[in-house]
């Protein structure tokens, strides 16, 4: 059925549940999985949910806004886009794993590069779900990204 085990919930339940009699645990899950659930869980609990997603929200937008002005393309469109992870279009012309590359090196903030099949070296990957990404974090990735854009139109780079 593709379902996974040590992670799905469902199949935890479903053998709890048809199984409880003689085997209530259909894995043993690493310790301090549990305990990273627990403390994420506890963390999202203390700020809010409500609170969290709005963050989240106002971190991509100042993100979206931010690439569109550079000339960074949105992979996707602002109605169906996730909050957590933004993914965007390289400059025309230029790989994106130039893009992670300089972020990396020059600026030392880690985005993470790709995208599969046709996307390969099209877009790169900016998250936002850390309890730390601050304005200020996006601003940073901003800047290092105008760097990057006025080196290549400089021909200073790569």
């Amino acid at each position: 059925n593709g379902r996974g085990w040590y992670l799905n919930l469902q199949t935890w339940r479903e053998f709890a549940q048809s199984q409880k009699d003689w085997h209530p645990f259909p894995v043993t899950m690493p310790t301090n999985v549990v305990l990273a659930l627990c403390a994420g869980l506890r963390e999202l609990l203390a700020e809010g949910i409500p609170q969290r997603w709005q963050r989240y929200q106002t971190l991509a937008a100042r993100l979206r806004a931010g690439l569109q002005e550079l000339g960074f393309q949105p992979l996707a469109a602002d109605s169906c886009a996730a909050p957590v992870v933004t993914a965007a279009r390289s400059l025309p012309g230029i790989p994106s794993g130039q893009v992670v590359q300089f972020l990396e090196q020059a600026h030392g903030i880690k985005i993470a590069g790709g995208g599969l099949g046709p996307l390969h070296d099209v877009i790169f990957r900016v998250g936002l779900m850390a309890p730390s990404v601050s304005e200020r974090d996006i601003d940073d990735v901003l800047a290092a990204l105008a760097d990057f854009k006025r080196r290549v139109e400089a021909k200073d780079w790569p």
